[in-house]
């Protein structure tokens, strides 16, 4: 196994970002967290499939997300919330391109709600809204695209 580069933990499963930009997961699968197509838990790590490189990476409760070289964002797993920001509450067993991001700069998997800090230094949030998580002024509605965190902006990028 390549040398590890950054890893993050989710509620039952752990995903990894390796030095050669591939990711691993490992752990509980039972809505495709791992990202590997199926729902088949995993007790070594497992490719997430079709990623490409691998800048960052983000284990939520029951899903994945991860930012890749080239700014983008993809998300998998659970989804009953719109967490995985395509527009939909549809489980994914694998990568699925986050809906109007623009370029990121770093993403973060909750429990069931998504955030991601761009490059323009704005920061946009998506999925459960039950108590305010988004940002964007509403409460209780759930958002399966991105949406505008209200009154941040030019935040300090790492």
């Amino acid at each position: 196994l390549e040398s590890v580069k950054s890893i993050s933990t989710g509620g039952y499963h752990t995903c990894a970002v390796l030095d050669d930009g591939s990711a691993r997961c490992w752990g509980y699968n039972g809505l495709g967290q791992l990202g590997d197509g199926t729902t088949i838990p995993r007790n070594s790590p497992v490719a997430v499939s079709g990623l490409g490189s691998v800048k960052t990476i983000s284990a939520g409760k029951n899903y994945t997300c991860a930012v890749l070289d080239n700014s983008s964002a993809r998300c998998w797993g659970s989804n009953s919330n719109g967490q995985l920001g395509d527009g939909t509450t549809t489980t994914r067993t694998v990568p699925f391109a986050v809906s109007g991001l623009g370029s990121v700069n770093s993403i973060s998997a909750g429990g069931t709600h998504t955030c991601a800090l761009l490059n323009d230094k704005t920061a946009k949030c998506w999925g459960s809204n039950l108590n305010g998580q988004l940002g964007n002024g509403s409460l209780g509605t759930d958002n399966a695209t991105p949406d505008n965190v209200l009154n941040l902006s030019n935040v300090r990028l790492p």
